[in-house]
């Protein structure tokens, strides 16, 4: 696939991935979304596993997390799009028969825990991401300056968010469900970026630097 080729297939996939974020957004995963949240009290130690299999049985196909929040491990929060006044009895219920413990069902309040948005999980690393570019741009403007050091700097910088947008669109295109791991997501894609772009100025310099030894070789000769 000539450059021309990856030139119009990527410019598809970006305006389709554009499309899909305006008209639907992203598919965000389920602790991003609005949820429901009951907290219960063990008063013991307890296994996940076993908490899975419990809500398995209580909430037949619905996406369920599970987190101990307390700093002893005693206390669970479990997470689902929807709880029942029925599911909570009957979790409650299982629990209890599992643990022998005494949790009460009508003193047990299931919260509502409010949507958070994609950038507010993205914001408190703009700085970080903003700080990392200002040093990976000087240090390929000084390393690569024999090159030329504002088109070093350009390559690598729209290199960089080639990719990035390539792979968002490609989220929102494919459906793959995000939150807190867009974060990684994101710094995975810039440190590939970024190493992928460095490699190329560096085979260029390289390239670079035979030709002239290459012709300095030739004049010697003359």
């Amino acid at each position: 696939m000539n450059n021309k080729k990856i030139t119009i297939v990527f410019a598809l996939i970006v305006i389709i991935g554009i499309i899909v974020i305006l008209t639907a957004g992203f598919n965000v995963e389920m602790m991003t979304k609005e949820h429901k949240q009951v907290q219960l009290d063990l008063t013991k130690e307890f296994n996940i596993s076993d908490i899975k299999e419990i809500t398995k049985d209580v909430f037949n196909g619905q996406t369920v997390e599970i987190q101990k929040v307390e700093i002893y491990e005693k206390q669970v929060a479990i997470s689902t799009e929807e709880i029942t006044d029925e599911q909570k009895t009957n979790l409650i219920t299982k629990i209890n028969e599992k643990y022998q413990t005494e949790i009460n069902a009508d003193s047990t309040e299931v919260i509502t825990v409010p949507r958070q948005k994609l950038m507010d999980i993205l914001t408190p690393y703009i700085s970080a991401f903003v700080i990392t570019t200002i040093l990976v741009v000087l240090y390929v403007m000084v390393k690569y300056r024999r090159i030329s050091p504002l088109k070093a700097a350009v390559q690598v910088v729209l290199g960089v968010v080639m990719l990035e947008l390539l792979v968002i669109s490609l989220l929102a295109i494919t459906r793959i469900p995000v939150g807190k791991n867009l974060v990684s997501i994101i710094f995975v894609t810039y440190a590939i970026g970024t190493v992928g772009m460095t490699s190329m100025l560096e085979n260029k310099l390289q390239k670079m630097k035979a030709e002239e030894e290459s012709k300095n070789k030739k004049k010697k000769a003359k």
